[in-house]
């Protein structure tokens, strides 16, 4: 068993998913599109 520590008493931002949806929104908009095609046959 381990004991996590934080020492750093808050001084990092909070942690953000922002970054990866930026990256990844032009291909999960393709994929949202593949799937809308296939619901309708």
């Amino acid at each position: 068993m381990g004991v996590v520590l934080n020492i750093e008493n808050g001084k990092r931002e909070p942690a953000s998913i922002k970054d990866l949806i930026d990256l990844t929104a032009a291909d999960m908009g393709r994929v949202n599109e593949l799937i809308l095609s296939k619901a309708g046959s």
